[in-house]
């Protein structure tokens, strides 16, 4: 139970500030209150259904922040909420998830949706983490040039059985399975590392979007600036003053000694910053649906 009585999945639970600490540094945050309004905000908004999740380069961490947006959503709405690899390369999901599971790759699904009648149909094909969420992850070898009309099936499909769905995807939006991602999305998110290359690789992504013409989708964005050390030499300031420009809001996340090292998604194992910073991501990304 949180401190203003708001009951979360132990997880998210951040532990009340010291009294130390308290008295000592009344600059100190809080970071309790300040998951509790994130949590407040995204059990009072509407679904966001599709949320297109980019990210200039590989590495920038949007898998991540798919996996953390999707974990949010699916623990705080305490709807069914699925994660999908949506990357025309070689993408990594699977590996966010607890090992141990096993789960057919959606692309063998494809053609066969019109025989799925239930959840539990669906299981198979899902993994799954301690907040709720699912993942369909896509097989390493496949041919591509087929992908578009597979994810167009299975995107519509997941609707029946989902209230809102994560496409974890590239780094270009010009990808046939970018293209059927787009033309669904209602939310869209775009990550940067907190480096000059990956700044500058992201600004690539969001011009081949408005050359598509999704300057309305680009304009309504959460861009994400991912991985920020406190010592850090890179002006964080200059390049979040650069996406506000372009975006809706952007969000910070900072480094985090578990996700550097790209270990599966474990919520409860994240420094409480972090928690809150995702908290407040997912609120964020729902504000446009309240």
């Amino acid at each position: 139970m949180s401190q203003t009585g708001i009951e979360l999945p132990e997880a998210l639970e951040i532990p009340a500030r010291g009294w130390l600490r308290g008295l000592f540094d009344r600059s100190a945050p809080d970071l309790a209150g300040q998951m509790d309004a994130a949590v407040a905000a995204v059990r009072s908004s509407r679904r966001p259904e599709y949320v297109a999740v980019f990210g200039g380069k590989g590495g920038a961490g949007k898998t991540t922040t798919s996996t953390g947006i999707g974990s949010m959503l699916a623990a705080v709405m305490r709807d069914r909420v699925a994660v999908v690899d949506s990357n025309p390369d070689k993408g990594t999901l699977r590996l966010k998830f607890p090992k141990g599971q096993s789960a057919l790759p959606l692309q063998q699904l494809a053609g066969r949706t019109e025989v799925l009648h239930s959840y539990s149909d669906l299981r198979p094909y899902l993994l799954s983490n301690d907040l709720g969420l699912d993942a369909l992850t896509s097989t390493r070898h496949r041919d591509t040039t087929s992908d578009g009309p597979v994810y167009a099936e299975i995107l519509d499909f997941l609707t029946a059985d989902y209230r809102v769905v994560v496409a974890d995807c590239g780094t270009s939006a010009t990808s046939d399975v970018a293209r059927e991602v787009l033309a669904r999305a209602t939310q869209l998110v775009v990550v940067t590392p907190a480096q000059i290359d990956g700044f500058y690789a992201l600004l690539e992504t969001l011009d081949e979007l408005v050359d598509m013409r999704r300057s309305k989708l680009l304009g309504d964005a959460v861009a994400v600036i991912n991985g920020i050390h406190e010592s850090t030499s890179v002006d964080v300031d200059k390049i979040h003053a650069d996406l506000k420009r372009r975006v809706r809001a952007v969000r910070r996340i900072p480094h985090d000694p578990l996700l550097a090292a790209g270990a599966a998604f474990d919520f409860g194992q994240l420094q409480p910053g972090t928690k809150v910073a995702y908290a407040e991501l997912a609120a964020t990304v729902t504000a446009r649906f309240r």
